[in-house]
């Protein structure tokens, strides 16, 4: 089924596929997971509705849900794979949505605003769909952190913003807003074994992302309170600490970043080098291999949330179960690939070779080739089947 899909709906590596892994697909199924009990008996418009996998999550508690998408292939196909009565998607635009005023009680638009060159007309479109008590729920990502801290470019996005950007956009039209931080966590998180007596929603994605009543999986530590009756039982509420001076996540992507900057000044180093002893065809090819590869490091965070490296996939193809997913990924890049091994269930580098071996001459990465260029060009990232 999950190849089935894969197929009926070209992944061009900006639309989000529920059969990806890792950082992104948390992102995305978090996102409409939190929204589900808003959704609750309501009429629900997803605009940007893309595969159609948030629609149909909405649409197990909401009364209706129509998901609109600019792309009539990605509307013929989540109509096809997302069959429910409450549950229809349309061809439209983000800032011409083809429903009439006062439509909903609850307007989703997940990772869109950015995407839109004329951004206030879009928010408009969003209000006048709605009834005079209904809801926006939208997502954009923070420029500040997303792409400046990350040294990172979206090629697919027209204008990011920051906090005080999308607040003022947002009340152009609304006189209400309340604002919520998304990102991912590594913390100590001491969560209650019965949930039903806990404040927080635990969530577990294990292939559907749903609500669980029992403790968090896979925790390290048990703590109890004990007390001779239940009368004098006091319980804690659940507690998650952050560090403000280490931060394991952000460790992680600076160390990336830094990683990026130095795979820079090789490639510099290396241009000279080029300059210095002249097209010998074999040197040129070799160097070319490094250039490759430092341009590859220089990009592993456009790897990683290109959806492509699966880190677990990768772990167990290469015997190096167990190591971080940077770890792995540097493995990749500068190992795995000339090995021919998969990153991923998605893409096949010892096909991409063979089949386009101007793409090896360059000396680019075969994965990196794919994201940044062969998907536009139509090349396939793997064998049909």
């Amino acid at each position: 089924m999950q190849e089935e899909a894969m197929k009926s709906l070209e992944f061009t590596g900006e639309r989000f596929h529920p059969e990806l892994n890792g950082e992104i697909r948390q992102e995305h199924m978090h996102r409409y997971a939190w929204c589900r009990e808003l959704a609750a008996g309501k009429d629900v418009i997803d605009v940007a509705s893309g595969e159609g996998f948030g629609s149909a999550m909405l649409a197990e508690q909401a009364a209706s849900v129509i998901g609109v998408d600019v792309s009539g292939e990605a509307v013929t196909h989540a109509s096809r794979r997302y069959t429910r009565e409450n549950l229809t998607f349309k061809q439209g635009d983000a800032a011409a949505v083809p429903l009439p005023d006062g439509s909903a009680d609850l307007v989703v638009s997940f990772e869109t605003i950015e995407h839109v060159s004329n951004q206030e007309s879009a928010i408009a479109e969003f209000s006048r769909l709605l009834r005079p008590d209904g809801l926006l729920v939208i997502s954009s990502p923070n420029v500040d952190i997303y792409s400046t801290r990350q040294d990172y470019d979206n090629p697919f996005h027209t204008k990011e913003l920051n906090r005080k950007d999308f607040i003022d956009l947002l009340k152009t039209q609304f006189g209400a807003v309340r604002i919520f931080g998304q990102r991912m966590l590594v913390a100590s998180a001491i969560l209650p074994a019965e949930v039903s007596t806990s404040g927080v929603e635990l969530l577990v994605d294990d292939g559907e992302v749903r609500r669980v009543t029992r403790e968090a999986p896979q925790s390290m530590y048990f703590i109890a309170v004990a007390a001779h009756s239940e009368n004098t039982l006091t319980l804690r509420q659940a507690s998650i600490l952050l560090s403000e001076h280490y931060d394991v996540y952000w460790q992680l992507k600076d160390e990336l970043t830094a990683t990026r900057k130095e795979m820079e000044r090789i490639r510099g180093h290396l241009d000279a080098v080029l300059a210095e002893f002249g097209p010998l065809k074999s040197e040129v090819v070799k160097m070319r291999t490094e250039r490759g590869l430092a341009n590859q490091l220089k990009h592993l965070n456009v790897i990683a949330k290109s959806g492509l490296f699966d880190s677990k996939f990768y772990g167990s193809q290469s015997g190096k179960v167990g190591l971080w997913k940077s770890q792995l990924l540097k493995d990749y890049v500068l190992r795995g690939e000339q090995a021919g091994l998969a990153p991923s269930s998605l893409f096949d580098p010892s096909f991409y070779a063979a089949s386009y071996p101007d793409v090896v001459e360059s000396g680019m990465g075969l994965l990196m080739h794919f994201i940044v260029a062969g998907k536009k060009e139509g090349r396939l990232p793997k064998a049909p089947e």
